[in-house]
């Protein structure tokens, strides 16, 4: 990346992100690097990935999660405004058409959910093995998934298979309700996406964040049915109820 900016420019427009995204090349992209142009997001979405990690590292959680909201609202207006795609895509007219927001922003996004699905922990320790047992090799997503397996012993195939192999994103409809006679929170979660356009009902797990005059909890849920309904016991009346406590997950809502 060549970059020609003095002190003055560099207040109007950055060029930290771009450099951190490009450095990143030399994991996602050299050191391995995709078999096929429908793998594209193995050197993409990670070097997407790292230019947030770096922005988080460098500015401070606050600037992290405002770059990271930038990229799902990337992602959205591809979405809504001229297609949905898988991220793994072999029916393009030329491999250029995979250079899109779907694998940068999109990936980078899916990424993060990964990372919250598994623990960080287990995360990264799944990247330095994969990066080592690959080095100088081409692969594709089968080996990331089995790199996996190896690595922490989980199966993720689930998530592959709906963020990955599968177009789209979940779309909630999102309520809850007190129950003061049990001090119980109900609530009512709908997944609103079209199905008839092969996007999944998704299995992921959840915060729930609810905040009472006394104190604040988080439980975490599994979503896995179109329509569930979850309780909570809390002591007070909830001054609020956060679905997705953290914002870990690539999403709409109904009313956006």
């Amino acid at each position: 990346q060549n970059v020609i900016c003095d002190e003055k420019a560099e207040k109007d427009f950055s060029w930290e992100r771009i450099l951190a995204h490009e450095i990143a090349h030399h994991w996602w992209g050299d050191l391995i690097t995709l078999r096929t142009w429908s793998e594209t997001w193995l050197n993409e979405s990670f070097g997407t990935y790292s230019d947030y990690l770096y922005i988080r590292h460098a500015r401070g959680e606050d600037e992290g999660a405002y770059e990271l909201l930038n990229k799902k609202n990337t992602y959205l207006n591809e979405a809504h405004s001229k297609y949905i795609r898988p991220i793994v895509f072999n029916r393009y007219e030329e491999p250029g058409h995979n250079f899109d927001r779907h694998t940068y922003q999109k990936g980078a996004c899916v990424i993060h959910m990964l990372r919250f699905v598994m623990g960080d922990e287990s995360f990264f320790r799944t990247l330095k093995y994969f990066l080592h047992k690959h080095e100088y090799q081409a692969v594709d997503t089968q080996d990331f998934m089995k790199a996996v397996k190896e690595a922490t012993g989980q199966n993720l195939d689930w998530f592959f298979e709906q963020f990955i192999y599968k177009p789209g994103h979940p779309v909630f409809d999102v309520r809850y309700e007190w129950i003061e006679s049990k001090q119980t929170v109900r609530l009512f979660v709908s997944q609103e996406q079209d199905l008839s356009l092969g996007i999944p009902v998704y299995k992921i797990p959840v915060n729930i964040g609810i905040v009472t005059p006394n104190n604040k909890i988080t439980k975490k849920v599994w979503i896995e049915q179109r329509e569930e309904i979850f309780e909570f016991s809390v002591t007070g009346k909830p001054l609020m109820v956060r679905f997705d406590e953290g914002h870990n997950l690539l999403k709409e809502w109904t009313f956006e």
